[in-house]
C-alpha cells in the first residue's frame, strides 16, 4: 500500500491529467474537430469543459491536506461563486494556488531514470483572479435563464445588488 504522501501525489497527478483532457476536448471543439452541429451547444461543450478544467485545479490543490478535504469537500457542492471557493482553500491551504513551470532541462541519471529540472514561469499564466472570472462567466452560461425572468434581476442577482 503506498505511503500517504505518494498516495495524495497520484490523485494530484489524476487531477492534473483531468485538467489536461478537459482542456483537450475543449480545444477539439474550438478547433471544430468535435462537433455537435449547434453553434451555442457547441459553445456550452467547450465552456462545460472549461468550467470542468477550474474544478480540477481547485480540488488538486486539496491533495496536500487530506485530513482536511472532507471538511471542504461537502462545503464545494454550494459554492457557486470562485471567489469563496478559493477563499475556503486558501483557508485550509494558503499556499494552494498552483505554480505554473516549464520543463528547462532533462538528464538521465545512473539508475536509468529522467531527473528533470523545472523552472517557474512569470507571466502569462492563469492567475487566481483569472480563475474568479472564468469560473463565474462559464456558470452564467451553464445554467439555463429563466424565460420569465427579465434581464434586469438576473444582473442584480449576479452582482449581489
Amino acid at each position: 500500500m503506498p505511503s500517504d504522501s505518494a498516495a495524495d501525489l497520484k490523485l494530484y497527478l489524476q487531477c492534473m491529467e483531468g485538467v489536461r483532457h478537459h482542456l483537450r476536448t475543449a480545444s477539439a471543439v474550438f478547433g471544430r474537430r468535435i462537433q455537435t452541429g449547434h453553434t451555442d451547444l457547441n459553445a456550452e461543450l467547450i465552456v462545460l469543459h472549461l468550467r470542468k478544467t477550474l474544478e480540477e485545479i481547485a480540488f488538486s490543490s486539496l491533495c496536500a491536506n487530506r485530513e482536511k478535504y472532507s471538511e471542504v469537500r461537502a462545503k464545494f457542492a454550494s459554492f457557486w461563486r470562485a471567489k469563496d471557493l478559493l477563499k475556503e482553500i486558501g483557508r485550509i491551504n494558503p499556499n494552494f494556488y498552483p505554480t505554473p513551470v516549464r520543463l528547462a532541462s532533462q538528464v538521465l541519471v545512473e539508475d536509468g531514470k529522467k531527473l528533470s529540472h523545472f523552472e517557474a514561469i512569470g507571466h502569462e499564466h492563469l492567475t487566481q483572479e483569472d480563475f474568479v472570472f472564468l469560473y463565474t462567466k462559464a456558470s452564467e452560461v451553464l445554467h439555463a435563464r429563466n424565460p420569465y425572468r427579465d434581464e434586469i434581476s438576473d444582473k442584480r442577482e449576479a452582482y449581489g445588488s
